[in-house]
């Protein structure tokens, strides 16, 4: 009983030297809250330039039946197909563009071609090629076929029923059921239901990783929070390196080691601060984004589908932050090394593990090496908590990592650790 009351007067000690830091209390909470702005800003601003942007490749069109019905519904089609955008050029300045490798690409629609097709006569489309790139020659041609074949068979379903229309015109008017302009009318709205409403519909599915669609199927705000959240709450291991390295640095430990003091007491006193205000800095941070981000603009922030998860995993990453604190007092042996390497190390271990930039966006091997990092377990398991709805099922295993990480840190901070 002495030993808790012992840990929480050290624990509320630190907690009242901390409150009245301002400077300190500045880098915990605002520092945290206006890097998770800028980058919720900046996914934002990607995202929606992402989605806002026309990735059709242009096609140059030159169309020598710019009067006739039948090709303006061709290049509409083409539009509509998805993957192209037909761009109208007259014909001397495409074929001069085409000379000097300005367009990559050329069709020609000829003279006549509405007349031809609604006539059931062959016509010719062409798609002339500077050779710059073959891909895309072999997609526009992919796409012109495509379009070309269903406007030749839906005319000639057409043809058919008209011709069959005039062969029922001698017959009996009791059995003319349909005449030729109402199975027409019926077979072009099949064809235009058709191009909004396929028969066949093709989904794209991705698979269950960070890498799908990221800046699509990710809200800014999810992302942004998960990052900065784990960037800043690891940077708080500082703030326990700094305390313990503070206490020896004027004597304390040895004062309180001559009292009937544990040194585990001691070192549960320095910790219990750090994990405190990890929980605060979560508080805090995904506060401001779930009620102060919608009245700036931005989306709010979505806790996901298992809140207990949530608090399991946060409770692990604030004791994987405090027992890293441990570790750094224990390893550093100067105030610089506590300060200006400490905050080398931990900026370097978080960009590894994806708290700054998702590890997508690494090469192979860069995003191998970031998995030996505790950052990385703790931005996946808020990525997939937060942003893909999972629960304790997907992320015990983060859960479980960051606790053998904690373990490891602080069996090697105690082992290390001078008290002198």
């Amino acid at each position: 009983m002495s030993g808790l009351r012992n840990v929480l007067s050290i624990t509320s000690k630190d907690l009242l030297i901390l409150f009245k830091d301002w400077g300190g209390l500045a880098q915990l909470f605002l520092l945290p809250l206006v890097f998770v702005l800028i980058f919720g800003g900046l996914w934002s601003v990607a995202a929606a330039s992402d989605s806002e942007e026309d990735t059709r490749i242009p096609l140059p069109v030159v169309n020598f039946d710019s009067q006739g019905e039948l090709s303006q519904e061709f290049l509409t089609k083409l539009n509509e197909a998805g993957g192209l955008e037909a761009v109208l050029y007259e014909n001397a300045e495409a074929e001069n563009l085409l000379a000097e490798q300005e367009i990559k690409q050329l069709l020609t629609i000829p003279n006549g071609f509405s007349d031809g097709v609604n006539e059931g006569e062959p016509v010719t489309l062409i798609l002339a090629s500077n050779g710059a790139n073959d891909e895309e020659l072999r997609s526009a041609l992919f796409v012109v076929e495509g379009v070309a074949r269903d406007m030749t068979l839906e005319t000639q379903i057409l043809a058919s029923l008209e011709q069959m229309g005039q062969m029922m015109a001698d017959a009996p008017q009791d059995i003319q059921i349909f005449t030729a302009d109402r199975a027409k009318a019926q077979a072009k709205s099949q064809f235009d239901r058709a191009g909004t409403t396929p028969l066949v519909e093709i989904v794209e599915r991705y698979p269950e990783t960070l890498g799908e669609n990221i800046l699509e199927r990710l809200s800014p705000t999810q992302v942004a929070v998960s990052g900065m959240t784990v960037l800043f709450v690891f940077l708080t291991a500082q703030v326990t390196a700094s305390s313990i390295y503070y206490e020896k640095k004027i004597g304390s430990f040895r004062r309180l080691l001559a009292a009937p003091i544990r040194r585990s007491t001691l070192l549960s006193g320095k910790m219990l601060p750090n994990f405190i205000i990890v929980l605060l800095q979560v508080i805090v941070i995904f506060g401001v984004a779930i009620f102060l981000f919608p009245l700036i603009g931005l989306s709010g922030l979505d806790l996901g589908n298992d809140i207990l998860a949530l608090i399991l995993l946060v409770v692990a990453v604030a004791i994987c932050s405090t027992t890293l604190g441990v570790l750094i007092a224990a390893v550093a042996k100067t105030e610089a090394q506590i300060g200006g390497v400490s905050q080398a190390i931990l900026w370097v271990l978080a960009l590894l593990g994806g708290a700054i930039v998702p590890t997508v966006l690494f090469s192979e091997s860069l995003a191998t090496i970031g998995q030996f990092t505790p950052q990385y377990w703790a931005v996946t398991g808020f990525y997939d908590l937060l942003i893909r709805g999972r629960g304790i099922e997907e992320v015990i295993l983060n859960i479980v990592i960051l606790l053998v990480f904690a373990l490891i840190f602080f069996a090697i901070g105690a082992w290390r650790f001078d008290f002198d």
